[in-house]
């Protein structure tokens, strides 16, 4: 019995193998190995979900110092501010050139003017008679007892006539209508010519903040983010009677963050979001469809384990 019984089996085993060989060979989407499914991966849907790799990190942080100081400065006399003193008339320069009449000259134009008529031939649709259709008419005799046995008969019909609407035909007709022409013409317009015009030139001192020097301190992901030191700010230009000093601060921080199949550079907006990006770290990317992205997390557990 086992042996029959095997016999039987054997053709439904070989259909069983052609048709997984057919399968496979179609590209179904799992194939079955060892009684498991085989992850099988897409190629051709675009991905906007993506894992980020750290490839660089670099920091920036400028200190930009400014001096309230007496300066030395020259323009015309609109051009000084309020406060300026040490005035000294230095002669006159060219301060702008005026347009002045120099008379007239003769302009050639065109103007369009009307020179009679033209005789323009049109079509009209015009009333032109009916058109009828004659209706059909319906006949009977109809006949009434005289008592006498005897009837009298007549015939009496209905409908008969006609149907009609009106005709209309196309008629050439003329009508005159404006004709114009291209008329050269001259007029007199105003000429003007260029002159220079002088003003006062004056030197003169006014109190006013100018950038006197800037420090940078800059480093990688690597390196703790700070400013510059006091150190690094001295100079040895000591500050003069009525001087004074401030500061303007600025920083930046970039991150180039690796894909697979390109870079995209961030930026952080302070040094808290900058400490999350360290070298190599791995961050979940979502591209969005108008070439933008959004970071939305580590893919790592921050000791460079993958996420699960």
């Amino acid at each position: 019995m086992r042996g029959a019984q095997g016999k039987r089996l054997a053709p439904l085993a070989a259909l069983l193998a052609i048709v997984t060989a057919c399968c496979g060979f179609c590209g179904i989407g799992t194939v079955i190995r060892s009684g498991r499914e085989a992850e099988v991966t897409d190629t051709t849907t675009p991905k906007t979900h993506l894992v980020g790799e750290v490839l660089a990190a670099r920091w920036e942080r400028v200190i930009t110092v400014e001096r309230y100081r007496s300066v030395a400065r020259e323009g015309f006399a609109e051009s000084i501010p309020e406060g300026a003193y040490e005035r000294e008339a230095r002669g006159q320069r060219h301060h702008h050139d005026e347009q002045v009449p120099d008379g007239f000259e003769t302009q050639h134009y065109t103007e369009r003017v009307q020179s009679g008529f033209d005789t323009e031939t049109y079509t009209e649709r015009v009333s032109c008679g009916q058109d009828c259709t004659p209706r059909p008419q319906h006949c009977e005799e109809v006949c009434t007892p005289n008592g006498n046995g005897f009837a009298t008969c007549e015939e009496r019909c209905s409908g008969g006539g006609e149907d009609c609407s009106p005709r209309y035909c196309d008629e050439q007709r003329t009508r005159q209508v404006p004709r114009f022409v291209d008329e050269p013409r001259t007029r007199q317009v105003p000429r003007f010519r260029s002159e220079p015009r002088t003003a006062e030139w004056f030197s003169f001192r006014v109190w006013t903040w100018e950038a006197h020097r800037t420090v940078r301190a800059e480093g990688g992901s690597r390196d703790t983010v700070r400013w510059p030191s006091a150190d690094e700010l001295r100079t040895d230009a000591a500050l003069g009677e009525g001087e004074r000093e401030r500061e303007r601060r600025s920083e930046t921080f970039t991150v180039e963050l690796r894909l697979p199949n390109r870079s995209l550079t961030l930026y952080p907006a302070s040094e808290d979001e900058f400490a999350r990006y360290g070298q190599g770290s791995r961050h979940f990317v979502r591209l969005s469809t108008n070439g933008g992205f959004t970071v939305e997390g580590r893919a790592d557990t921050g000791d460079g384990t993958a996420r699960r």
